[in-house]
């Protein structure tokens, strides 16, 4: 978009939502926020009211202060009593039949299976189903069983093919994955790249001096399948090799899952020297005006990892493994570096290179922040989930 239709988007000019009401069903308050703070502003800046259910868990003072409706709405997690799960469906069907909201967005996995039927009971409610990736549910490594997942996938093969639904993928993979387990009907699916990024906000922190020594940082939610051993291991292979580097993790212990990393482990590290823990934190943007290398292994089923988009716009060094998630934000030797999953050696190679090298470091950033304002600027992404909803424009 230019800068007078950047403007107008901004200030909801784009669209005219003024007579809809809008919900969003998703975990919790806090991944909303993390990941689509950037939807929330543009449904109130096209003058939608708009509708959240979802865990509070701190954050959402921020969205009522911003004038959304929030609701504090547990939906689960590897929660299997289908008592929970009734009880659950219960709820969140008696609170959407009192709004009757024009458009409900089912962010994630959970939130689609738990509304599964809503789009057989609200039938002149648009449906709008958002995956971010598989779900652990079909992740190699989420030791759920097999009932689980026929159950899963019954639940969303059902709301898929009810014709009030639109399903919103991040990557061609995942919409293949879907569809051809009857999850998902092609003609009423998109992909979207991302969740959008405000590209000029995150290319201001590339012009911030970095520090001396090269700072190498993973940020995550922390568990296993997000590559946080690997990261560890190959940190004990460059310690070895004497590489001059300073190493830092970033991000909340995911206590509500069975492989998350423990506290005691990340206190071990430190002891070890090996990395300093910096928690979660909502300043993403001072973590990266330091970093010099952003670390993501992952091996869960992502869909496309927002902090590979903010890195990219950052002009920080991307190193991440070969999943169609992460290979749809970065094109290897290009604008970033990928690496095999599971593989510390590889992944210490990677990161002695981007940390030694500074004209192929100086490459790949400005390589990778060029991309992120061709194909992830926030307003196109936005624009296009708008779209995928029947926002109407003006």
């Amino acid at each position: 978009m230019d800068q007078e239709s950047q403007a107008a988007f901004a200030a909801g000019r784009l669209f005219d939502a003024s007579t809809e009401k809008i919900a969003i069903v998703v975990n919790n308050d806090y991944s909303l926020l993390d990941h689509r703070r950037n939807w929330v502003e543009a449904f109130l800046g096209a003058q939608a009211t708009v509708l959240v259910y979802a865990e509070a868990t701190g954050p959402h003072e921020q969205l009522i202060d911003r004038g959304v409706k929030f609701t504090n709405t547990a939906i689960g997690r590897e929660d299997v009593s289908l008592i929970r799960e009734l009880a659950r469906l219960l709820r969140l069907t008696i609170v959407l039949l009192r709004e009757r909201p024009h458009i409900v967005f089912l962010i994630q996995t959970r939130a689609n299976v738990l509304g599964c039927a809503l789009p057989l009971v609200l039938r002149r409610t648009r449906f709008v189903r958002v995956f971010g990736g598989r779900g652990r549910v079909f992740g190699d490594t989420s030791g759920g069983s097999r009932l689980v997942k026929l159950a899963t996938r019954i639940c969303l093969s059902l709301s898929a093919h009810c014709k009030n639904t639109t399903s919103i993928f991040q990557t061609p993979s995942d919409l293949d994955y879907f569809a051809k387990r009857q999850m998902a009907v092609r003609e009423r699916s998109r992909v979207i790249v991302g969740t959008g990024v405000s590209v000029d906000k995150w290319s201001e922190q590339s012009q911030a001096p970095r520090t001396d020594e090269p700072v190498v940082v993973m940020i995550a939610r922390l568990f296993k399948e997000k590559g946080v051993y690997d990261y560890v291991d190959a940190i004990r292979l460059l310690r070895k090799r004497d590489v001059r580097a300073r190493f830092e993790l970033v991000g909340p212990i995911d206590e509500g899952l069975s492989t998350s990393v423990s506290a005691q482990e990340i206190a071990d590290w430190e002891r070890e020297g090996l990395v300093r823990y910096l928690g979660r934190q909502e300043n993403i943007a001072a973590i990266l005006r330091e970093c010099h290398t952003l670390v993501l292994p992952s091996y869960h089923p992502e869909g496309t990892p927002r902090v590979l988009l903010e890195s990219a716009a950052a002009g920080v060094v991307r190193i991440a493994s070969d999943i169609p998630g992460c290979a749809a934000t970065i094109e290897s030797e290009v604008d970033g570096i990928l690496v095999p999953v599971r593989d510390p050696e590889s992944l210490a190679r990677a990161i002695e290179r981007s940390v030694t090298q500074p004209d192929l470091a100086n490459r790949l950033g400005m390589a990778a922040q060029a991309r992120a304002r061709r194909e992830f600027p926030v307003e196109r992404v936005v624009a296009q989930v708008l779209d995928a909803g029947g926002v109407r424009r003006r």
